[in-house]
């Protein structure tokens, strides 16, 4: 990475392959302060635009008074008498009325004009809840009579207690019973009020269900796919149940999401969806899909809620709705002299896709009596390929290739990671900022779990500050020919880690006491590097070279010479009191009996640990101890060698017993199928070689054998 001198600062990373980065900064007040603004601006826009078409709306609904007002007006022509009864300005304004001619614009009594048999055919015949609006999303759940087993009850539970308290205040959860006995209904609510009576009460959730005659005749519909004549009623009064539930929530939020009864939903899923509409803001998008089945986690803008349902209106009869919302897709940016990869490519911009998803089906029993559908989606349980961050403003570039639109600029922005073929020596990435940053620290991060070999190798940061002056860590790194500080390595994730888990502590009622917290940090490598200590609650920690750990001394360098010394300091003084003992009489039984239960276990301790990784140096200590403590007893005593090969083999032998045990899977993905051998793992390095796994295997097999 490179900051050049100027007004303009640049930065220059050689990597390959996949990227997510982050850039931390103390600037315009702080990155918190930027996120908040952007996130209100985005909202504040899509309210405008919400507003808008609420205004177009008021229009359309005063052009149907209109409407009734003239059909109104056409009754009372044949009667003189009722015109009498107006003042002469009031009868002026009604013959100008009748006067016009307009075009007549279709609404939905000529799809549906059953509905003008009953006044109440479009009002709720059920309505519970405070009728909250004006939040950012609307959660949509339509329910129905299952024979079988109901997941209502499960999923709104999901949902809920996924929440947070702020979250509660800016959503809706609508439950729509797509049911015209009343009986059951209220059954429903009754299980709900019980259930969920505080979310009810506190205008979160609402219950409603629509009136008999909101339904047509479903008896006599055209069979088409080869789908069976219930199958056909049962999508068609479905097509109607999610227009009816689109129509309510149309005027209470920013964005609806289109759910099902039988889901669960993954921690975090309001925030992952807000923050990523409100990303895609500039964007002209039509539906974001946060699962890949059916209409689960569709979301959609509260404006196009009525063309939508507009359009099942006209085709309720012919296919399912997740059909007709990809022809509505079709029809809006299709063009049917080109391919159908065409087609796909341009719809992709209006039907953008979250991975991974953020909703489960669960439901093995359908609304359709009989069908059992075992549908999982796949991307559920795969994890997020990256993190959403605000970066400062900058010019991005890349010398490599792009692939499949993960772009660079998608990443610094926060939308995507960033994904790139074919890299080679002398690759850039280059960051030029719009004005100069005090940068505090960085972070980048490469690979990710779908491709973890992906990752940055053999790179270098470099930066450039604009100006030297009051520049107090250049000392740290070193300056190439050009002016340039290369920044060998950053503990950013090390730092976040540790930030996180103060913040937990707190959160639990917990205090950490600083003055017993100590710092090591692991370096194997010669040459030396500064580390800035870790603060905790305002207080640096202080940074040791060694640590003792379950009665176990580990240092930096990964190395047992510190262990080896205490045990070894603890050896001889308890062999001084072995030597007391003989000098009082005590037979050699008793002596044999605190050799073992107080030198041995002293010596001794944790040497599976610590047994295959010492050097020949530490083991000559311990065993000069165990020589002294045989010319005391008169007798033999087992060397560090051979008690360390026995309970280390004994241990394995416990680990691939105790199917519970973390190292279980590990060693038992070592198994030979051709014998009762295991596969000695490959080491790279001999620090791995000399550990407790491979020098465990490689005693099983000598026994084996």
């Amino acid at each position: 990475m490179r900051l050049r001198n100027g007004t303009v600062a640049t930065a220059i990373i050689f990597f390959t392959s996949f990227l997510s980065l982050s850039w931390y900064t103390a600037w315009q007040n702080g990155k918190e302060k930027l996120i908040a603004y952007q996130r209100e601006f985005h909202a504040l826009k899509e309210r405008l635009h919400v507003a808008e078409h609420r205004t177009l709306q008021r229009s359309s609904e005063l052009n149907n008074i209109l409407e009734q007002f003239k059909r109104a007006i056409a009754e009372t022509n044949s009667s003189k008498d009722t015109l009498t009864t107006f003042s002469d300005e009031t009868q002026k304004l009604l013959k100008e009325l009748a006067s016009r001619k307009p075009l007549q614009v279709p609404n939905i009594f000529h799809h549906l004009p059953h509905l003008l048999n009953n006044e109440g055919s479009l009002h709720p015949a059920m309505q519970i809840g405070l009728g909250r609006t004006g939040v950012t999303i609307v959660m949509g759940i339509p329910t129905v009579k299952r024979k079988v087993k109901s997941y209502l009850s499960k999923t709104l539970r999901s949902l809920i207690d996924k929440l947070s308290p702020e979250e509660k205040l800016d959503c809706v959860i609508i439950v729509f019973v797509g049911e015209t006995d009343l009986d059951y209904v209220q059954s429903v609510v009754a299980d709900l009020q019980k259930e969920f009576s505080t979310e009810l009460n506190s205008g979160l959730l609402e219950v409603i269900s629509p009136p008999a005659a909101f339904y047509p005749e479903l008896t006599n519909l055209k069979e088409t796919f080869g789908d069976s004549k219930d199958r056909v009623r049962w999508r068609t009064k479905q097509n109607l149940d999610y227009s009816f539930l689109m129509m309510y929530a149309v005027s209470k939020g920013v964005y609806y999401v289109q759910l099902e009864d039988d889901i669960v939903a993954k921690p975090n899923y309001f925030a992952t969806m807000k923050n990523f509409a409100l990303q895609l803001a500039s964007e002209d998008w039509m539906v974001l899909e946060f699962s890949q089945l059916g209409f689960i986690g569709k979301m959609f803008q509260a404006p196009d809620l009525n063309f939508i349902v507009e359009f099942i209106f006209m085709f309720y009869k012919e296919k399912p709705i997740d059909w007709l919302l990809d022809h509505i897709l079709w029809v809006k940016v299709c063009n049917p002299e080109k391919d159908a990869k065409h087609c796909e490519r341009q719809k992709s911009s209006l039907r953008v896709r979250f991975r991974p998803s953020l909703f489960q089906h669960v439901g093995l029993h359908s609304s359709l009596a009989g069908k059992i559908q075992k549908l999982t989606d796949k991307d559920f349980l795969k994890p997020l390929l990256h993190k959403m961050h605000v970066n400062p403003p900058a010019e991005v570039s890349t010398s490599m290739k792009v692939y499949q639109g993960h772009t660079l600029e998608k990443t610094y922005l926060g939308e995507d990671f960033f994904w790139a073929i074919t890299p080679k020596a002398g690759d850039y990435m280059l960051f030029k900022f719009d004005r100069p940053v005090s940068i505090e620290r960085f972070l980048f991060r490469s690979g990710n779990p779908e491709h973890p070999g992906d990752k940055m190798q053999n790179t270098t940061v470099e930066i450039l500050p604009v100006s030297e002056t009051g520049l107090q860590t250049k000392e740290m790194y070193k300056r190439t020919e050009d002016r340039f500080y290369r920044i060998e390595g950053n503990d950013l994730e090390y730092r976040t880690v540790i930030r996180d888990f103060v913040s937990w502590s707190e959160l639990n009622q917990l205090q950490l006491n600083t003055s017993k917290t100590k710092e090591m940090i692991i370096n194997v490598q010669k040459k030396t590097s500064h580390f800035t200590p870790v603060n905790i609650q305002g207080a640096d920690i202080e940074l040791v070279d060694s640590y003792k750990f379950l009665g176990v001394h580990l240092n930096n360098k990964l190395d047992w010479s510190v262990n080896t010394h205490a045990l070894y300091k603890k050896g001889q003084s308890r062999l001084h009191l072995l030597r007391r003992l003989r000098s009082f009489g005590v037979c050699r039984t008793l002596l044999r009996t605190f050799y073992d239960s107080v030198v041995a276990s002293a010596i001794f301790y944790a040497v599976g640990c610590w047994r295959g990784g010492s050097t020949d140096r530490d083991r000559s200590r311990i065993n000069r101890l165990i020589r002294r403590a045989s010319s005391v007893l008169d007798g033999p005593l087992d060397s560090v060698e051979e008690v360390g090969e026995r309970r280390m083999l004994a241990k394995l032998t416990s680990i691939m017993d105790n199917t519970s045990h973390p190292l279980h899977d590990t060693v038992g993905s070592l198994s030979s199928s051709f014998s009762r051998r295991l596969l000695h793992p490959r080491c790279k390095k001999e620090r791995f070689r000399r550990s407790f796994i491979p020098t465990a295997v490689r005693l099983y097999n000598t026994c084996t054998t």
